[in-house]
């Protein structure tokens, strides 16, 4: 999952990503805190990245939550996302270009390889049974193989 998130001055810095396949029971997939900026404007766009667990693949009814979070595990209080700035139960958070994606495994990956590898050793193998396998002369001036000469078919 990829989102961008853009916090208010005064919303939480911190976000939770949550999931579940039964809208009862929630899991954490991701948390992320905004760095509060120093100076100028809190409102400055984020790009998130999830990964979801396997689990949650081909979940019919899969729910996706992003919650507000507390600062730091070791404290009871929320923080503003901008510096100087107090929290505010009325911050908002604005979403944009939210979209989900498989990402192959990595046995997806290997059998991708070995179709490949496939394909090549049955092109190499037909180029060879057209043209022959390919002649090395040597050089009549050094006597090092140097270049391919002429298949016997020519």
């Amino acid at each position: 999952m990829a989102f961008q998130m853009r916090p208010s001055n005064t919303s939480a810095n911190t976000a939770r990503v949550l999931w579940s396949s039964d809208g009862i029971g929630f899991s954490e997939a991701g948390r992320f805190t905004v760095v509060p900026a120093p100076s100028g404007s809190g409102e400055t766009w984020y790009d998130r990245v999830v990964a979801l667990p396997p689990e949650s693949a081909n979940v019919s009814q899969l729910l996706v939550r992003v919650v507000s979070d507390f600062g730091s595990p070791d404290t009871s209080r929320y923080l503003a996302s901008r510096l100087g700035s107090s929290y505010s139960p009325s911050g908002t958070w604005r979403f944009d270009n939210v979209s989900f994606s498989a990402v192959p495994e990595p046995g997806e990956y290997a059998a991708i390889s070995g179709l490949g590898l496939v394909g090549f050793a049955l092109w190499r193998r037909r180029r060879n049974v057209r043209e022959g396998p390919a002649r090395f002369v040597p050089d009549p001036g050094t006597g090092q193989v140097a270049s391919p000469g002429p298949s016997p078919q020519e």
